[in-house]
């Protein structure tokens, strides 16, 4: 079961908190990341380190309370900033170090609104795939601030965010993209972006966020609001016209690795090397259309599909698969955004039952918890 960590107090304070409870995992990520820096990056750890200081100065002119949170996580984990930066900005450094040939996380991702769901409220949550060794340093972050929506995400150790709810009804589920505008150049890193999101209160305010700074890599952030609205935001390095906002069609939206909206579509790099996103958008999207209604229970069974396995929903790890980056689903998410509830399959769903989460910070009823 993956550890739960709860912070509050100022940002700095959250993350000395975080980094403390969490010494152990964050050590793991660091040594991780640079053993695949090193072998599928071609950067050794010294490299890796100076590429994630030069996006210290868009870091601070985003929000520099992120870069307080991080100086407070290096103190409380015992590593250096620039070594905590290297892991917050391990999309940045792979695709500086790649040049386009890293092959991304297979996420499924989606969003089942008001009229689509047999409960009448807006749903959302993802299969986050990942390289095998995340299951050694994923956490739960209960994160309390007084400034900001209160805010829960499952996430590597050492990491600002992933997917997620906050305590404004707003959830965030994500995946991975690759445009042939990934270059490596500075801009505000994929995971602060997310952080960014799970600190908004509308969704109008997140997709101005995501537009109006310069993004530095390709990724996709499928937002929905209890209210029972949701927006995708596909997105290249770059703003303004580089993100393009997708709505959803019969009460629901569904996203896996690859360009859907007509003006970015031609610039995708993944999909010619990653065909399965293809097959994996299209089991989610059949199972968000049953008639009977999208509920908790048909989303579980969705998750745990094998549908063209093994690169399925459920993504497992084939030996002697010659992928140079084989991946499989670390955890899994749903989010019942009108009644704050959230349920998380500890590694892959089929191994492993989604538990429901105490979500007491974001202000819900007590949880009760399944074993």
């Amino acid at each position: 079961m993956y550890p739960s960590i709860r912070i509050s107090g100022t940002a700095y304070e959250r993350g000395f908190a975080y980094g403390t409870a969490a010494k152990d995992r964050i050590a793991k990520t660091v040594s991780s990341y640079r053993a695949v820096y090193a072998a599928y990056a071609g950067l050794d750890w010294a490299a890796a380190r100076d590429v994630a200081s030069g996006f210290t100065p868009a870091i601070e002119a985003f929000e520099p309370r992120y870069l307080a949170e991080l100086s407070g996580l290096a103190a409380g984990s015992g590593f250096a900033l620039d070594e905590i930066l290297a892991i917050n900005c391990r999309t940045e450094i792979m695709f500086s170090g790649l040049a386009k040939q890293m092959l991304a996380g297979e996420c499924s991702a989606f969003a089942a609104l008001p009229e689509r769901t047999r409960s009448g409220g807006t749903l959302i949550g993802q299969n986050w795939d990942w390289l095998p060794f995340s299951t050694e340093t994923v956490v739960v972050l209960e994160v309390e601030q007084a400034d900001r929506p209160n805010f829960v995400t499952v996430v590597e150790a050492g990491l600002l965010a992933k997917f997620g709810m906050n305590s404004a009804g707003l959830g965030l589920a994500t995946n991975a993209l690759v445009s042939d505008r990934d270059d490596g150049q500075p801009g505000v890193p994929y995971h602060l972006l997310l952080r960014g999101v799970l600190d908004c209160s509308t969704l109008a305010e997140a997709m101005n966020l995501l537009s109006s700074h310069r993004r530095a890599s390709s990724a996709n952030y499928l937002i929905a609001s209890a209210d029972g609205f949701a927006v995708d935001m596909e997105c290249l390095p770059g703003r303004g016209a580089t993100a393009a906002p997708l709505t959803p069609s019969g009460g629901y939206l569904a996203h896996t690795n690859h360009l859907l909206s007509p003006s970015l579509r031609d610039r995708d790099v993944l999909l010619p090397v990653q065909t399965d996103t293809l097959i994996r958008l299209q089991s989610i999207e059949r199972d968000l259309r049953i008639t009977t209604g999208v509920s908790v229970e048909s989303l579980t069974g969705a998750l745990r599909s094998h549908a063209d396995y093994p690169s399925s929903v459920c993504t497992h790890v084939t030996e002697g698969s010659e992928k140079p980056m084989n991946s499989m689903t670390v955890a899994s998410g749903i989010m019942d955004l009108s009644n704050r509830r959230m349920w998380l399959a500890d590694g892959q769903p089929c191994l492993h039952e989604h538990r429901e989460l105490d979500l007491s910070i974001l202000g819900a009823p007590d949880a009760e918890l399944a074993s």
